[in-house]
């Protein structure tokens, strides 16, 4: 049986597809099985179980990746936003699942890997998924804010603007003074906000628009401020990181919501706001 590495490696020369992703992953399934009512070595089963965990993240990502670019879709929709839709054998809740298992960090993965072998248990998807939810589990003990930036550039991909704070990877930044009359363009960044009431409502009309593709900004999950209300008046999907000794909200504002319910379910509680 091939390595991840090696399938990896021929997805790359040949191309992905999800359909074979889907059979592949099956075929491992299957391998485990077999093992295990062969009396495999449990070295051997948790090995083919991690292999299976990181081809069931690839395939998810690469879910993730097609289904994030579309508009005006629900949570609902996933499965028919792919052309051709789902591969053979995959539900709508089996994507989301296997979107959710994308979106966990990398380290903190690998550390469920170390502590599923330390208690012999066989790594599982779910016990994965399980492991990232625990608060103490964070990616690997980091502040929530750096945890936030990570999501953000796994989410945006290429972070075009950042407003009023440098950070590393960011196309450009824009002064915060600068906001009303400088223009966007592309995955803005706002990591912090002097005035929300203001800025939330005048970035979310500049973005619907079409100045720019999405904002996220992150704030202090503050319920009772003024200005929280407005978060349900212009339609935000808002992240409450569990985390860190003050609480942090991420607000995100564009197309992708499927992706970042995805990407930052695994930092805390997500919501989308509405208002009736």
């Amino acid at each position: 049986m091939s390595t991840v590495r090696e399938f990896r490696d021929r997805f790359t020369r040949a191309g992905p597809g999800l359909e074979e992703l889907a059979a592949r992953i099956a075929c491992v399934a299957a391998e485990l099985e077999r093992q295990r009512r062969g009396g495999g070595a449990p070295t051997r089963l948790r090995q083919i179980a991690a292999d299976r965990i990181r081809l069931e993240r690839e395939l998810g990502r690469m879910l993730l990746e097609q289904s994030g670019g579309r508009r005006g879709r629900s949570r609902s929709a996933a499965g028919r936003w792919l052309p051709g839709g789902l591969p053979k054998g995959i539900s709508k809740q089996d994507a989301l699942r296997l979107r959710r298992l994308a979106a966990i960090d990398e380290n903190v993965l690998a550390r469920y890997f170390d502590v599923a072998a330390r208690r012999k248990l066989l790594p599982t998807s779910h016990g994965a998924r399980a492991f990232a939810e625990q608060p103490e589990a964070g990616p690997s003990g980091r502040a929530p804010e750096r945890a936030v930036l990570e999501g953000a550039r796994r989410l945006f991909g290429t972070i075009d603007c950042c407003v009023g704070v440098e950070v590393p990877g960011a196309r450009r930044v824009v002064a915060a003074a600068e906001i009303a009359t400088t223009a966007l363009s592309g995955s803005v960044l706002v990591p912090s906000c002097p005035d929300p009431g203001d800025w939330l409502p005048r970035l979310a009309a500049r973005r619907l628009r079409g100045e720019f593709d999405q904002v996220l900004f992150v704030l202090p999950a503050a319920v009772g401020a003024r200005w929280f209300a407005v978060l349900a008046e212009s339609r935000w999907c808002c992240c409450f990181v569990r985390a860190g000794a003050a609480p942090v909200l991420v607000a995100y504002h564009g197309g992708r919501t499927e992706a970042f319910f995805a990407t930052f379910e695994s930092l805390g509680v997500v919501v989308e706001t509405r208002t009736r």
